[in-house]
């Protein structure tokens, strides 16, 4: 989590005066959009890049009865389409680590968020920078297989947001609790890439990347 600079403490302040305004980027069907309009009340909007993820969020959205607080549009996070100061609060749930240029979605992410504005990143990162050839080479068949050109490191992601004037920026480690889904997420992937290397890239890389 983090939060961009103002005088006052953020977006908790402003509940109870006005609507809370959320907007998660890459959102594909539209699962936590949904869930937060249902259970917190919130004016959420989602974009996504594909069209066909744009369709089934907003069908979710009419099955979950939250039609009316949510909007989904096609949009890229690395150029969000709305204009600065729009959002109480941005998203963005396994979705950065797609991007091939992180800082600029930051970038983005802190142009349309209001002073003061959370921002709420659940994604994979790199715990540590230096690895082995064969290290890199088995992270590589992971990313592959997860179409990521890469996981950003823990350190160099904070800078970044502290560079924009992000502050209590804040990291929670849920290795533990994600490393089922992981796996079962992976097999899809082995049929991209060799099954016995990609064996081999399993044993490093669920200890190698914090969440």
């Amino acid at each position: 989590g983090a939060g961009r600079k103002r005088e006052s403490d953020g977006v908790d302040d402003r509940r109870g005066r006005e609507e809370v305004r959320v907007l998660d980027i890459g959102t594909g069907r539209g699962g936590f959009p949904t869930h937060a309009a249902a259970e917190c009340g919130a004016d959420v909007h989602g974009i996504d890049i594909d069209p066909l993820h744009v369709s089934e969020a907003r069908a979710n959205a009419r099955e979950r009865g939250v039609a009316e607080s949510t909007e989904f549009s096609v949009g890229d996070y690395h150029d969000i389409p709305y204009p600065d100061d729009t959002f109480d609060a941005v998203s963005g749930i396994e979705t950065v680590c797609h991007s091939e240029c992180k800082e600029r979605v930051l970038e983005e992410v802190r142009r349309v968020l209001v002073p003061g504005g959370r921002l709420m990143i659940s994604d994979g990162f790199r715990s540590r920078t230096a690895l082995t050839d064969p290290e890199a080479e088995k992270l590589r068949t992971v990313l592959d297989g997860w179409a990521v050109p890469d996981f950003a490191h823990i350190s160099e992601f904070r800078e970044s947001l502290e560079e924009l004037g992000f502050t209590d920026v804040t990291f929670d480690d849920h290795y533990e609790q994600i490393i089922p889904s992981a796996r079962r997420q992976w097999l899809p992937s082995l049929a991209v890439t060799p099954l016995l290397k990609a064996a081999a890239a399993l044993g490093l890389i669920f200890k190698d990347i914090s969440t």
